[in-house]
């Protein structure tokens, strides 16, 4: 594991980001941030050509907690391991994403896992609510 603060200079960010990448550190980033972050990442991927180990750097587009929108030039694309992709509501088909949370739920199952949670009937909302709880709330019709 590395931990490469977000606040270098971009020059030293970008290098730090490359040694990572060439050593074969990153496969997959799971990227809540986006903006420039996300710029300097996918600028380091794409600077690295040719020297990834293994075939490809799979960005997972998750949340925009650094800003909304990225500039993404082609070549970052078309002349790199980088293989971008978002996840969400929409990224699957409802049919998949359905299919996926049965077998889910049947392995959760099938394993004899649970989860600690706390009952309450649902007209009791406005004072369980802000209880202060440990384990799961559920509320029941």
């Amino acid at each position: 594991d590395a931990f490469i603060p977000l606040d270098l200079p971009a020059d030293t960010l970008l290098q730090s980001f490359q040694e990572e990448i060439v050593n074969g550190h990153i496969r997959v980033v799971l990227d809540y941030l986006w903006g420039v972050p996300a710029e300097h990442l996918i600028a380091a991927i794409a600077g690295v050509t040719g020297r990834i180990v293994g075939d490809r750097v799979r960005f997972v587009q998750i949340g925009s907690m650094a800003g909304p929108a990225i500039t993404l030039p082609g070549a970052a694309l078309r002349s790199s391991g980088l293989e971008l992709v978002g996840t969400g509501l929409g990224s699957v088909s409802n049919p998949r994403l359905v299919q996926t949370i049965g077998e889910l739920l049947h392995v959760f199952r099938s394993a004899r896992m649970t989860i600690e949670t706390q009952v309450a009937p649902l007209t009791t909302v406005a004072s369980v609510w802000s209880r202060p709880v440990t384990q799961r709330l559920v509320f029941t019709m």
